[in-house]
């Protein structure tokens, strides 16, 4: 008898083992690239996972804001993110799960601000900025002003930086004026050129066609250049202007357009408190001209001329991608 009684316990023995549960998968890594984004903006969820006891595994990714979906990646292992359009830190869970066992980890990612500040370096000036779109734009004049010059000294090729209505070379001085702590200030096309901080350029023309595109002017509006220079779809100056000083904006956009004025080609100051204009980095159809944006307090267009490089305007610096 004592046999059988040996086979019954391998039996046994043997059914208990097949029985055993298999090890639950492993998440080795989460990552999220980029780890912060702007709201409504996407990143790619990926992970690293390792499981010796199967060979089917079911991903979910969860996070009751936003947008998960992985068109192109049926594997589970990667999946998009669209962000919320709410600011603030968000926990992605995934979930593993090869059938007999679940295993979750979590991974932190942040929604950024569309508002900020820098400081430019070489004067400790604070600047705000806003993103509009894909981009990342100043949301005041620049006015840095290491030098200043007298309204008389006007130049194509030679930088030159004005304060409106100042006739001083004193740039300590210049700075008091509130003209200048207003509307910061005016450079002529080859100043504006090298003005803007380190990581910021001035924007070409076609970086503000982006600009009035995004803000809703047709693009069969912001290609007419030659028989049209106002254009009024989608009311994107009204948007850009400050609602501030009568300028007639609503700044939804938050760009805070102010009507800083110009320096003229006869070497006047003028339309101060009624017009803004703004320098591009793109050349007209000449070599002594400049392209330009510019807004009034009289219409809810973008104007778009393209004017003598001697001119003083103002500046708004992008953001390097």
């Amino acid at each position: 008898m004592e046999p059988k009684h040996v086979i019954l316990a391998v039996g046994i023995l043997v059914a208990c083992l097949s029985c055993e549960k298999n090890p639950a998968p492993t998440i080795i890594s989460m990552n999220a690239n980029p780890e912060s984004v702007f709201p409504r903006d996407t990143l790619i969820l990926t992970c690293e996972y390792t499981d010796e006891g199967s060979l089917s595994n079911h991903f979910e990714w969860l996070c009751p804001f936003g947008e998960l979906y992985n068109p192109n990646y049926p594997t589970g292992t990667t999946f998009n993110w669209i962000a919320p359009s709410t600011p603030g830190q968000y926990y992605i869970t995934l979930s593993l799960d090869d059938d007999e066992n679940i295993t979750k980890d979590s991974l932190l990612v942040t929604v950024l601000d569309t508002l900020g500040s820098f400081v430019d370096p070489r004067d400790n000036h604070e600047y705000k900025w806003v993103k509009i779109g894909q981009q990342i734009w100043m949301a005041e004049n620049l006015a840095y002003l290491p030098s200043v010059n007298h309204p008389s000294m006007v130049s194509v090729e030679i930088p030159f930086l004005y304060v409106y209505s100042y006739s001083g070379i004193d740039p300590n001085e210049a700075k008091t004026r509130e003209n200048y702590l207003l509307f910061g200030t005016l450079y002529n096309w080859a100043a504006a050129m090298t003005a803007c901080p380190r990581d910021w350029h001035l924007p070409s023309d076609e970086e503000w066609k982006e600009l009035e595109l995004r803000l809703g002017m047709t693009l069969a509006e912001i290609g007419n250049y030659t028989e049209k220079y106002w254009r009024n779809t989608g009311e994107v100056g009204k948007k850009l202007k400050s609602d501030n000083l009568e300028f007639n904006g609503d700044n939804s956009s938050g760009f805070n357009a102010l009507p800083a004025g110009g320096l003229s080609n006869e070497n006047n100051f003028w339309n101060i408190n009624m017009y803004v204009f703004f320098w591009s980095s793109s050349v007209g159809d000449s070599e002594v001209k400049g392209i330009n944006r510019y807004l009034n307090n009289k219409g809810d267009g973008v104007g778009r001329l393209k004017y003598s490089r001697r001119y003083g305007f103002s500046v708004r610096c992008i953001k390097d991608e």
